[in-house]
């Protein structure tokens, strides 16, 4: 009788510990899925001007791809827009730290001779 008392005490507390582990993964999958809903804010950036889009992406669903295809959407000319700095290695770690939840906004820098309608 007492080998029964003991292993149902031993039960008792390894339920408590695996509930208190679920708890907490519960918790961090909650707060993950807060952060993913998070708004992305676009800001295009010259040396003169700023401007924000008036467009935010979620982070779920921001990539490279869907920030250039709003890029072509906010583009007032029917002709393609070039801008260098969308082929620079420090744009890509933009896109990358907005995705891994470290930037809550990306800045697009235009240069002067950068063949675009946006501003």
């Amino acid at each position: 009788m007492e080998i029964f008392k003991l292993m149902i005490e031993i039960l008792d507390q390894c339920t408590i510990v695996f509930s208190f582990i679920t708890m907490l993964i519960v918790v961090l999958s909650f707060k993950q899925k807060l952060k993913e809903n998070n708004e992305i804010t676009i800001i295009l950036q010259t040396n003169s001007q700023s401007k924000t889009l008036p467009v935010k992406i979620l982070r779920r669903n921001f990539t490279r791809a869907e920030l250039l295809g709003y890029l072509g959407i906010y583009n007032n000319s029917t002709q393609n827009f070039n801008i260098a700095y969308l082929t620079e290695p420090q744009f890509m770690q933009d896109v990358l730290n907005i995705q891994k939840g470290k930037a809550n906004s990306i800045t697009i820098f235009i240069r002067e001779d950068d063949k675009h309608a946006l501003l």
